[in-house]
């Protein structure tokens, strides 16, 4: 069997169209390749998104601004993460001022624990030792002249925990009880999930602690509550996945 003349053998899918749009549509054509591009080239279409650590800081704090957005007075609070080198020289050096250079409350920071540790989610907790990769996909593939199947593997990903502290600031006990209340419908199901690269990752509240600053009456009053989460996630490398041919057979016309 003979290619037709028409075969094209190279294709590049990097190159968009420009941006044509087609009568009473809103869709462009630009818009239609570049979603088809990125589907592509998403390291395989037939493959998952890899997890990493940045990959679950993300998702975490799309958690925090999205599932316990709190608006107060007609503004959405502001969420800012951190990490606990950087926590020291936020305190010093407020983003959050007005152009007096007071302090503006409410706001919600996160920050990150640096050690992560093994994963305490039951659906992951246990594997066959040896690092062993599974078939995830059997692709069937075509030359042109020979036609086959390819294996796609990926390894058991590899659970972890991470804590991440939660604080509200507020002057008033009001701004508390709104995000206080957010936060516990939430978890009135004991954890709630967040979406990271299409996995859902449950998250629990650990705990909630008070570290407000009222003690001494000639400084300015104002509330800190603190809330312990912990993310039940996993590691799943890109680097980790395998294509792997298994059947390949001539086709003879």
């Amino acid at each position: 069997m003979t290619k037709p003349t028409t075969y094209k053998k190279n294709l590049n899918i990097n190159q968009l169209p420009e941006s044509i749009e087609y009568p009473n549509s809103s869709v462009s054509v630009s818009a239609a390749a570049e979603a088809m591009k990125n589907l592509i080239t998403n390291k395989d279409a037939y493959l998952p998104k890899g997890v990493l650590h940045f990959d679950l800081d993300k998702g975490f704090k799309d958690f925090v601004k999205t599932n316990l957005e709190t608006v107060i007075d007609g503004k959405k609070v502001p969420v800012v993460m951190l990490t606990i080198q950087k926590w020291s020289e936020f305190t010093q050096t407020w983003e959050f001022v007005d152009e007096y250079k007071n302090i503006q409350m409410p706001f919600i920071t996160i920050v990150r624990q640096p050690n992560t540790k093994p994963g305490t989610n039951a659906n992951l907790l246990y594997n066959i030792p040896g690092n062993k990769t599974y078939v995830y996909a059997e692709v069937p593939t075509w030359d042109g002249v020979r036609k086959g199947v390819d294996l796609y593997k990926i390894p058991h990903p590899t659970p972890i925990d991470i804590t991440y502290e939660v604080r509200i600031f507020a002057t008033k006990q009001s701004d508390l009880n709104s995000f206080n209340k957010t936060v516990l419908k939430e978890f009135r199901s004991l954890q709630a999930y967040t979406v990271v690269n299409g996995h859902y990752i449950p998250i629990i509240l650990e705990s909630e602690n008070d570290e407000s600053q009222i003690s001494d009456i000639e400084q300015r009053r104002f509330y800190v509550q603190t809330f312990n989460f912990v993310l039940q996630g996993f590691i799943l490398d890109p680097e980790d996945f395998q294509v792997v041919p298994a059947i390949s057979r001539i086709v003879i016309s």
